[in-house]
């Protein structure tokens, strides 16, 4: 293995509860949607959180060298996908031809430099932003992991434990609430992105 293989298998040995907790959100994340019976979104959060464990284990070096793309760039997509997200009809066929246009786009927009990334250690202000979003997103996906599951148990079914989208789908089945959602969605995004650029 390369060199930033093993200094990724250090990572994960020397701040192991870092790495599960973001992994952890995607796999909690994918079991909702099994539960929910969501086969294609269940598939896309497993697929996710495998590659996140095989890039941990140092397993996959070639990631090492994804360049971060300039701060322009990342918020002039975000825009794009902002739109793309508001205007596109939930759930349909052009809505997953436009995610897979993005997806494209964005490892384009991140390809494999060179030479890989030198590791630094995050400062500590970033370290708790990091854990802060750990602990809201790992809470979040709980949540909803116990709405689920209490709505398919109990007598009310749905309707007396609603999940987090069944909250949602009335504020994004309107224009002016998709592209509300759109906006800060992305937002976010490129505040975490363009955050952890400063390493």
């Amino acid at each position: 293995m390369s060199e930033n293989a093993d200094r990724a298998r250090a990572d994960l040995r020397d701040h192991p509860l870092g790495a599960i907790a973001w992994i952890a959100i995607l796999a909690i994340t994918g079991v909702v949607q099994l539960l929910r019976q969501q086969l294609g979104d269940a598939l896309i959060f497993g697929i996710a959180s495998l590659l996140l464990l095989l890039v941990a284990a140092g397993a996959l070096p070639m990631l090492e060298r994804l360049r971060r793309p300039a701060v322009a760039v990342t918020a002039m997509g975000a825009a794009a996908v902002a739109i793309a997200v508001a205007v596109v009809p939930r759930h349909s066929v052009l809505a997953g031809i436009t995610f897979l246009v993005i997806l494209v786009l964005a490892l384009v927009a991140a390809a494999p430099t060179a030479d890989p990334r030198p590791r630094t250690r995050w400062p500590k202000a970033l370290r708790r932003l990091a854990w802060a979003w750990a602990v809201i997103w790992i809470v979040a996906c709980l949540w909803e992991l116990l709405q689920v599951l209490l709505g398919g148990i109990t007598p009310g079914g749905r309707t007396a434990h609603p999940a987090l989208s069944d909250l949602l789908d009335p504020l994004l089945a309107q224009p002016p609430g998709r592209i509300a959602f759109a906006v800060c969605w992305t937002a976010i995004g490129v505040f975490l992105v363009t955050r952890g650029g400063r390493r």
